[in-house]
């Protein structure tokens, strides 16, 4: 943690000259989810500001006390250069992490209620997942749940340009959600200590039912029948028609009619008239349904 004594170490930049041997910088950004990194070469990469009464991460090569006086170690750092020109960047990152939020954002998330599978898009028998021993896993960092997925533990090694996938599940709902993102080797790259890079997927996975509500495209009236016509529904499995002479209650059940994929047709009443069609998914137990139309 940085001390309330000196808030004139303002950026990284300050902060890592100042510390013998010090290659990097490192805090966690809640915000965005994912390590802030900020990295020695021939110069400080990534510099950004500083705060009293935040924790830091650094890497250093040996046990010191700080701060020291940063004026004669810059030999130490000619020489921590030449150590790091040689590292290979091959399979790094070593782990992604990707923020879950619920349907509804309010919601807090039971760990125990949620599965989860990551794998490499052009492998996707390959998969880690929450009981697989893998070394991914759920957390809660900062009160927020995220996946941690563990690329050094797929059976076939990844490389620049592969993409991966993770898919996550809410077991008490049904609902689930992905995210995706392109793994990419870094040049040059540093494993930081016993924490090896890490990255993010950005934008979290949002856990809904990923269905939306039947829209309904239009209603045909011919001398003895009327015709519903909607749009086809991802996800659903079935449709179901509810009819009513009152625009606001009463609706039940319409079996009247007969359907044809996204059409229904019945014959007409002498009474009018009103439709709306839901959209069933009976593995997820979802239920969407359309806006009231008048089908006088």
């Amino acid at each position: 943690m940085l001390p309330f004594n000196k808030p004139h170490f303002s950026t990284t930049e300050i902060i890592g000259d100042s510390i013998q041997g010090c290659d990097s910088v490192i805090t966690w950004n809640s915000t965005n989810q994912s390590f802030d990194i900020s990295d020695y070469s021939t110069s400080w990469n990534n510099v950004y500001n500083t705060y009293v009464a935040n924790a830091y991460m650094v890497n250093v090569d040996q046990d010191q006390m700080w701060p020291p006086d940063n004026n004669i170690y810059s030999k130490q750092k000619e020489q921590l250069q030449k150590v790091k020109s040689s590292v290979s960047a091959l399979n790094t990152p070593r782990k992604v992490i990707c923020h879950l939020q619920a349907n509804d954002s309010t919601e807090l998330i039971d760990t125990n209620d949620i599965e989860f599978d990551v794998y490499i898009k052009s492998r996707p028998d390959e998969i880690q997942s929450k009981d697989s021993n893998s070394d991914s896993k759920l957390e809660i960092i900062d009160g927020k749940m995220v996946i941690i997925a563990n690329l050094g533990n797929f059976v076939t090694s990844w490389t620049s340009g592969n993409t991966l996938h993770i898919k996550a599940m809410q077991t008490s709902t049904g609902y689930e959600g992905n995210a995706e993102i392109i793994l990419d080797n870094k040049a040059n790259a540093i494993l930081y200590g016993f924490e090896p890079e890490v990255v993010s997927t950005g934008n979290p996975i949002i856990l809904s039912d990923d269905m939306s509500a039947p829209n309904i495209i239009s209603i045909e009236h011919l001398a003895e029948s009327t015709t519903l016509v909607w749009n086809s529904v991802t996800g659903a499995d079935s449709y179901q028609v509810y009819s009513s002479d009152d625009p606001y209650n009463n609706f039940t059940l319409d079996t009247s009619g007969s359907f044809n994929d996204t059409t229904w047709t019945s014959t007409i009443t002498q009474n009018k008239k009103f439709y709306y069609v839901v959209g069933i998914n009976s593995s997820k137990e979802i239920i969407k349904k359309s806006e009231v139309v008048n089908g006088k």
